[in-house]
Order: structure tokens, then sequence, then C-alpha cells
């Protein structure tokens, strides 16, 4: 009996989506392995995700690779837009709507581990001579609101490793999962670099516009759950996140050291 309310549930959602579904625009960003261009395709973690969840609710919504600053700044302007891939933070909560979780991402503060410095505090941190962020992202407004005044904010994620390794930066603040990629793109081998503070833990969803269809939301939010319950987003994950551990139905506490 469930089972059968759970499909009756489905198919009113799909019929209340209608043609609003088609309105609904779909952003993504750079950054491997979540999302990133390989010989002319999107591909990556959201991407798979989000045309799973297409193909079970019958939608054909094109996806658009932008830079973060574009695609972020188009949600906050742009009517029924959605973004593949953004942390949910507190600041964050109520401007927008989500599905997800999908993601959870550890950032932190890394050094040249030749250097050997050590961090133990945000004081000690904001006390180094430059750090090195990339220009625009989550983690850039995280330190700026944690009251940093020496950022060295940076054009690209693949710029602020390249800037750290040749020693133009003394730290660098980033995600983990994004780092072994980064440091083979540089030529560079893992133990090079070294986390010194970890200093937030959020998970990441897909982010919508307050305007876009409740029916959407809701509908795009069943078919992930359902996903994780039949395992198709399991596999997923292992594909794209092999060292990684996929995240449950329910959300995870927002972590965040401020001192």
């Amino acid at each position: 009996m469930g089972s059968l309310w759970r499909i009756a549930y489905c198919l009113s959602l799909l019929v209340a989506l209608g043609e609003n579904a088609n309105a609904v625009q779909l952003l993504t960003h750079e950054e491997e392995p979540n999302n990133f261009t390989k010989e002319g395709d999107i591909v990556g973690l959201y991407p798979e995700v989000a045309h799973e969840i297409q193909h079970r609710l019958g939608q054909q919504l094109p996806i658009t690779m932008l830079p973060w600053a574009r695609a972020f700044a188009k949600l906050q302007s742009e009517p029924t837009t959605c973004i593949l891939d953004m942390a949910r933070t507190p600041e964050r909560e109520n401007k927008f709507q989500w599905i997800g979780p999908v993601t959870t991402g550890r950032f932190g503060f890394y050094a040249k581990r030749s250097n050997r410095l050590r961090i133990h505090n945000l004081a000690e941190a904001k006390a180094v001579d430059r750090v090195l962020v990339p220009k625009g992202w989550y983690t850039h407004d995280l330190l700026k609101k944690l009251g940093f005044s020496n950022l060295e904010p940076t054009m690209s994620p693949e710029t602020m490793v390249a800037m750290l390794l040749h020693d133009r930066g003394k730290l660098m603040f980033a995600a983990a999962f994004t780092l072994p990629r980064l440091l083979v793109k540089a030529e560079a081998r893992l133990d090079d670099v070294e986390m010194v503070m970890l200093v937030n833990q959020s998970q990441s969803y897909i982010a919508c516009s307050l305007d876009t269809p409740s029916e959407f939301v809701i509908a795009w939010q069943r078919m992930l759950v359902a996903m994780k319950r039949d395992g198709t987003f399991g596999s997923m994950f292992q594909k794209w996140r092999p060292d990684d551990t996929p995240p449950g139905i329910a959300p995870e506490p927002y972590i965040a050291i401020t001192n």
C-alpha cells in the first residue's frame, strides 16, 4: 500500500510540474570531480545525478557550464534558476530552495609540507603574509566573514595551488576532496602539501531560486531520496568520489570554527 501511495504521489507531482519544469535553468561550474567539462561534455557527479533525476521524471533540461561567479549571480538575479553544487550555509539557508545533500565538504588551511608551517587557530592564520583562496567562491566568502584581511584572491583553484607551490603564498584555503586532482594538474604529489587546520565542514546541494516552482524542487528531492534508497546514488558517488563517503538522506549539521 505504501509503494502504491508513493507511485501515485510521484505521478501527481509530474502532472503538477507540467510546463513549469521546462522553464527551469540548470547551471553548474567547474569543480572536478563534481562538475567539469571533458571533450566538450559536462560530466561529473552532479550532472550524472541531475540526468538520472530527469530521466525518472521525463525531463530533458540542458545544463550550462559557467564560471562560479557568473552562475551564482544568475541564481540570485534570474527567475527559476538552479545551480548544481552549492554549499548550504546558515547565510544562504533562507535565500534558496535545496535539493540534497549530494556531497559533504571539509575545508581547511593547507601549507607546503616543506615549509613546516603550523597553525593552531584563526588568529595565527590571520597573521600569515598571504592566504590564497579562489575569488568569489564560498571559501572566499567564509574567510571574509571571519575577518581575514590578508586574503589573496585567485582566478581559479588551479592558480591557487600553483601559487602555493611556488611560494607566492604561505597558506591556501581549500576543500579536501578537490585537492588530489588539483595537485595532479600541477604535477605535484599529495604529500607536497598538508592540512594544517580544519576550519569548516558543510554539505553541498542543488540550490534553486525561491521562485522555482515548489513542485519541481519536491519532485527532484523525492527522486534523489529514491536513488539513495535503491543504490543508484551510491554507485554514482563511488564512481566519481571513490575515496569519499556518500551523504545519507538526512542533512548533517554545519560545522564552523570561528576562533
